[in-house]
């Protein structure tokens, strides 16, 4: 649900990094981020010293390892469990609570009893949400794919900024309706501008967005794309910092969302912790540019986080330069797909071969808020870093 996605992405050089080790990839990621491009929120945030890199992780745990980490795999056999009954409770609504919420006109309250296993929201600042009627377009910085689902249990009806992929998500289309989606075409803003405009002009429920366009592990807060902030009206900002009882990264780079929600069903509990912001509105002397700069920096400030010059692009230039480590790193995966719709195309009749590659493809998917690269970084046998594992990623992976 990022308003990024109307951004191109640029194209960028494929590192080379001559080690595989996990704690290469971390020297690699941390040091070698500075190269990306800069841009005006430079100027806007001197102090900022954080690396691109220290924005997103490489590895599920966290380092270094602890007395929690031996916790955690104590808890494990119990936590595979609950994962199990969480996955059932979600297809349990999937299947008839939502459409009986609906049916009995309690959305708001059904989609909360969604939620309250294990999704836990703390809001302070509610009070500015009803104080300015008028600033009815939500932004926040962005921490988990979760963050659209705990911002409409906390604030109540609201509607979702979403790319229209979205639409096809089968095992949580009814969780998606109900965060009355606002589907966008990436290549086409103007459809974009008139389809908000229009719906604040219908509608009475909140805007949700997420201007930074990616997901974090919210050490900062990436520079917001000008977009939203170009339609000359009034915003509320809303600061997200999540906190989870485990050592646990909730995103890595290149991981699918599907890993990312089987982790989450994992874990015992996650609280969102959000703040709302007083109501901030363009100036007359100031670009869409600065607006959104200004909205940054505030939410930044009241996470208590460096506000990084950093955008969705400068993300993807950072994959593609990790990119031969993430391809063998994520190996195992793609060949347990690829096994599968193997299988798929060796069974006689398409009706029963066509599950198992479903579910290869599924296995293989990529992560949502990457790009495939251009021709250039395609892997090829003279490409540098890509050996025979890197080869056996679809296109798609590639990031």
């Amino acid at each position: 649900m990022d308003a990024d996605d109307v951004a191109a992405a640029d194209p960028a050089p494929q590192g080379d990094p001559s080690d595989n080790s996990v704690a290469t990839l971390h020297a690699v990621n941390r040091a070698s981020v500075t190269e990306t491009d800069t841009s005006v929120a430079a100027q806007n945030e001197p102090g900022s010293t954080l690396p691109l890199g220290g924005l997103f992780e490489v590895t599920r745990m966290k380092r270094p390892i602890g007395l929690l980490h031996v916790l955690f795999w104590i808890y494990v056999p119990l936590g595979l469990v609950l994962t199990v009954l969480k996955l059932l409770w979600i297809a349990s609504w999937e299947l008839f609570f939502f459409r009986l919420g609906a049916y009995l006109h309690m959305n708001n309250l059904f989609f909360r009893i969604y939620c309250s296993p294990g999704l836990i929201t703390i809001v302070r600042g509610r009070e500015h949400l009803k104080a300015t009627p008028s600033a009815r377009i939500l932004v926040s910085n962005h921490v988990s794919e979760m963050d659209s689902v705990a911002c409409r249990a906390a604030f109540g009806a609201c509607h979702a900024i979403s790319p229209s992929y979205y639409s096809k998500f089968i095992f949580t289309r009814q969780m998606v309706t109900e965060m009355y989606p606002i589907y966008i075409d990436v290549t086409d803003r103007h459809s974009l501008h008139e389809k908000i405009q229009n719906t604040l002009k219908t509608s009475k429920l909140h805007i949700l967005c997420f201007p930074e366009g990616c997901v974090t592990n919210g050490k900062g807060v990436m520079r917001y794309h000008k977009f939203l902030f170009s339609l000359g009206e009034a915003v509320t900002p809303v600061a997200i910092r999540v906190t989870r009882p485990f050592p646990i990264h909730m995103d890595t780079l290149c991981t699918p969302v599907w890993h990312n929600i089987i982790w989450l069903c994992l874990v015992p509990w996650q609280i969102w912790h959000m703040q709302v912001l007083p109501p901030m509105y363009p100036r007359s002397d100031e670009s869409a540019e600065q607006f959104a700069d200004r909205v940054q920096q505030a939410t930044a400030k009241a996470l208590g986080v460096p506000a990084t010059p950093y955008m969705k692009k400068d993300k993807h230039k950072l994959v593609a330069q990790l990119l031969p480590q993430l391809r063998r790193r994520y190996r195992n995966r793609v060949i347990i797909g690829n096994c599968f719709k193997r299988f798929g195309g060796m069974m006689p009749w398409d009706f029963l071969g066509k599950p198992f590659v479903a579910i290869g493809d599924f296995i293989g998917q990529p992560p949502y808020d990457e790009i495939p690269p251009p021709e250039s970084h395609a892997a090829s046998d003279s490409t540098p870093g890509a050996g025979r594992g890197a080869r056996r990623l679809p296109n798609a992976l590639q990031c």
